[in-house]
């Protein structure tokens, strides 16, 4: 698992790279927290560890993501001279 910093947005969210963290305070006192990626909304706990745990899966699925980009990029630009070739 790798270790992530929390950015304190306001007194009642965090961030880190775009996944946050907001609570809220119900009419009964209890605290409910949300999880957000970007803008959508992709759950809500009773319990802030277990957000904090999936926000960390979330970075790392996307993380990954980014590192394999380089790959597909080269792939793909190797896809299209191959379809110049073909062309001409």
């Amino acid at each position: 698992m790798m270790q992530i910093k929390w950015k304190k947005i306001s007194e009642y969210c965090i961030e880190c790279n775009n996944v946050y963290i907001s609570r809220y305070k119900i009419a009964s006192g209890a605290n409910r927290y949300a999880l957000w990626l970007n803008s959508k909304l992709i759950k809500i706990d009773d319990d802030v560890k277990v957000l904090k745990n999936e926000a960390v899966a979330i970075i790392e699925a996307e993380s990954s993501k980014s590192s394999d980009l380089l790959g597909k990029l080269a792939k793909r630009r190797q896809t299209s001279s191959n379809y110049s070739e073909r062309k001409s």
